[in-house]
């Protein structure tokens, strides 16, 4: 089924016909001003449309190549002013992702370097024994901040090693 605005367009222009024009017509007399207001501006339409077909003519351009160059340059520069600020917009905000990436890369493959106090620090990884029937393991307090080296199967501690 139309809209009743395109029924009522289809009426003005009288291309309604048979049961199509009989229910439209009484569809316009339940609306307020009833069919009568209706037909009144379908008259005033009718009387405007024909006016404006009679008097209504375009003058004849001198030059139409010139006209149409104008309306063609006009159009290109509206064109120019829409594109310049979106390709500005879209460079802002490539950059703004590559910076983001950026930093994010930074953040996940670079190393942090531990916080470092006093003039000295090193931080042993592990531990190699010449003589096999030792085992030694570094052992780390985060508390303190010192690491020991655990030393296993010394009967002995040289005189070299003594505490001064």
């Amino acid at each position: 089924m139309k809209a009743f605005e395109e029924k009522f367009t289809a009426w003005m222009d009288g291309q309604l016909a048979g049961r199509e024009l009989e229910e439209f017509e009484r569809e316009l007399q339940r609306r307020e001003g009833g069919l009568a207001a209706a037909e009144k501006e379908r008259t005033v339409f009718k009387s405007l449309s024909a006016a404006l077909k009679r008097h209504a003519s375009a003058p004849e351009l001198e030059f139409p190549e010139v006209f149409n160059q104008q309306i063609l340059d006009r159009m290109e520069s509206v064109r120019e002013r829409r594109t310049v600020p979106w390709r500005l917009r879209w460079l802002v905000w490539a950059g703004v992702g590559c910076l983001a990436v950026a930093a994010g890369l930074y953040q996940t493959l670079i190393p942090k370097p531990h916080p470092v106090q006093g003039s000295y620090w090193a931080e042993v990884k592990s531990v190699r024994v010449a003589d096999p029937s030792l085992w030694a393991e570094p052992v780390s307090t985060s508390g303190e901040e010192v690491t020991l080296i655990w030393i296993d199967g010394l009967d002995y501690l040289p005189e070299s090693y003594a505490l001064r």
